[in-house]
This record gives C-alpha cells, structure tokens and sequence, in this order.
C-alpha cells in the first residue's frame, strides 16, 4: 500500500502564508524607509550648505563694520595727536602714548589693533605732505560687501572696488590759536 503524503504548505517552507506576506510587505516599508532616511539627510546637508553660507557672508559684515570702527578709531587718535602736538605721528607706536609740546604724557590709542579683514597688524598708511601718517589703510584686496549706504564720515568708500581704497585718513583744519600761539580744539563734525 502506497501511503500518500500529502504536505501543506507551512509544511513545506516552515512558514504560513501570512508571515511571508508579512516579509514581504515589511520588506517594501524599509525600502521607503531608506529612501525618506537618504532624502532626509539630503535635505538637510543642502540646509546646512545655506547656513554656512550666510554665515561667511554675515562674518564679513561684522568683519567690515569692525573695520569702519577701528579705522575711525585710527583717523581720530591721528586728528588728536596732530591737534596737540601740530604734527603728524610717525608711527602708530606714538599714539599709544607720547609727551606732548608741554611734557605730559598723552595716550591717543589704546592699542595697536588688528585688520579684522586680515587678521594682521599690518596697517597700510597714507603719509602726510611734512611727514608722518595721516591715516591707515587695509592692505585687503577683498571686495567689499557693503558699496552704499555710508555715513558722511565714509561717503568716499562709495563705490570702492577692495578694502584698501578705504582710506581712513585725518584732514587736518585750520586750528584758531591764541595770542600765545596755544591752539584751540575744534570739534569734529
């Protein structure tokens, strides 16, 4: 006698239906899975590309306005040190402290700063007529963010193709004296 066997199929493959059905069906979800994971992170390096973008761009504005203020720092230190000893310095060194006409020591900066656009101590200076600095400069052939929009102390910056045509420079004026020949501090404008 011959014995059929007759097998079903959890027999067969050692599963039912249904958990290869649910195999299968797990299996599609972490495909999408992946594919939501990859666009994800996608999205999120293209994200993080724009930040640091703005973020360059908004460190060299701040870079920029450290500029106008040390470079104003540097023109006024200039103009006081001209008005009190009727020249010119001959080096930066001379503003961080120097005996005037009289004997008394005068400090018109307190310290020698950096080029926030270099990073440098490095100051380009623009000489005056009778010698010494009448003003600094950047030596940064960077162009500049900011071409409009300046104070009246920096309309001249308008339109400057780098940083070093931004010339802080002190102009001097004439400076009414008395009878003695002491000279008289006039404001800036």
């Amino acid at each position: 006698m011959k014995r059929s066997h007759s097998y079903n199929k959890s027999q067969l493959y050692g599963h039912t239906y249904n958990q290869t059905y649910n195999q299968v069906c797990f299996n599609k979800q972490a495909g999408f899975t992946y594919i939501y994971a990859l666009l994800l992170t996608l999205v999120l390096a293209v994200t993080s590309a724009a930040a640091a973008s703005l973020w360059q761009v908004e460190s060299r504005r701040q870079a920029e306005a450290e500029l106008i203020f040390i470079g104003r720092e540097y023109q006024d230190a200039i103009g006081a040190y001209y008005i009190r000893n009727r020249k010119f310095p001959m080096s930066l060194q001379e503003l961080l402290g120097t005996a005037d006409l009289s004997g008394n020591k005068v400090r018109y900066l307190r310290k020698i700063y950096r080029d926030p656009i270099t990073g440098k101590k490095d100051w380009g200076f623009v000489q005056a007529n009778n010698a010494g600095i009448a003003g600094v400069y950047s030596f940064s052939a960077a162009a500049p963010i900011k071409v409009a929009n300046f104070s009246d102390r920096e309309k001249k910056f308008e339109g400057a193709d780098k940083y070093s045509d931004w010339k802080f420079i002190y102009i001097p004026r004439y400076i009414p004296t008395n009878a003695d020949g002491i000279a008289f501090p006039m404001p800036r404008p």
